[in-house]
């Protein structure tokens, strides 16, 4: 899958800065995942070095330039994040990165996820007006449907931290100039409502980890996928129940990209009081 997809990006315009961004961090964060499935690296220098390959993507002066610059909260409002556009950045790639590598706990879950959420991502960049972001999300489409075909129960490949932080590292930089930048009112959601599974369950993970007292890379069974199995789903009927999940944000993140003024933000409002009151109702039914 790595090879594949670096070569493909290889064949893309290399003067572009997120272009080689992408091909440098590819490479340095599947050498992380390469050690850590072999050698076990520990945590905390295992995040060193994916804060070291964020800055590389993010920094002006020495790297990339690859930057979350502002928010667009309003038609014609945006709140400028100056000095913190790169510590913002940087928290926004790593997040994603490990919250796809703990969301990868089942065979085909990771890659299935990351094929709605980089398609959903991908047609925003084109709605947008960033085909050549677009191209890249697509690109990264094909390359996982053709692994999800191997990786899906029962597995004859595993994606391992070096494929699962490589699909993590990539959606998250590309977002950045296809959506995260965009005068689109309220953009920034989008990323979030399409990564929602994953992102929820490393938050959700980092609050019982603290609540409990335990390292907050310590690893534990309550991760959501464990939590639905324990309800009496399959491995297979589990990894489609969150798929239909992340279609259904996917949907909820179309419908926001669709609308150019500030209804879409009613429109958002409306989408998280309906998840609130969905977790809410299913919390009590399977209590």
């Amino acid at each position: 899958m790595f090879l594949v997809y670096v070569a493909l990006l290889c064949t893309m315009d290399l003067s572009s800065n997120l272009v080689r961004a992408l091909i440098v961090g590819s490479i340095l964060i599947v050498f992380l995942g390469f050690l850590d499935d072999l050698f076990n690296v520990r945590a905390l220098s295992k995040l060193g070095f994916q804060l070291l390959v964020a800055y590389l993507i993010t920094s002006s002066s020495i790297g990339f330039g690859i930057q979350i610059k502002h928010l667009s909260v309003l038609a014609g409002y945006y709140w400028d994040l100056g000095v913190f556009a790169v510590p913002f950045s940087m928290a926004w790639i790593v997040g994603v990165m490990n919250a796809i590598n703990l969301i990868d706990g089942l065979d085909g879950l990771a890659g299935g996820i990351c094929v709605i959420a980089s398609l959903t991502m991908g047609i925003a960049s084109l709605v947008f007006g960033h085909p050549d972001v677009a191209t890249i999300f697509f690109l990264l489409v094909g390359v996982m449907l053709g692994f999800l075909r191997y990786n899906f129960n029962p597995a004859k490949l595993f994606m391992g931290d070096s494929g699962s932080l490589l699909l993590g590292l990539n959606m998250a930089v590309l977002s950045i100039p296809g959506i995260w930048n965009t005068s689109q009112v309220i953009a920034f959601t989008i990323p979030f409502l399409v990564l929602g599974i994953p992102i929820y369950d490393v938050m959700t993970s980092i609050a019982r980890r603290y609540k409990g007292g335990k390292p907050l890379f310590h690893p534990d069974w309550q991760h959501i996928h464990h939590r639905i199995m324990s309800l009496g789903f399959s491995h297979k009927q589990t990894v489609i129940v969150i798929y239909m999940e992340t279609i259904l944000l996917s949907f909820a993140a179309i419908s926001l990209i669709l609308i150019r003024d500030n209804s879409a933000l009613v429109l958002l409002v409306a989408i998280l009081i309906l998840i609130h009151y969905s977790a809410t109702y299913l919390k009590r039914l399977y209590k």
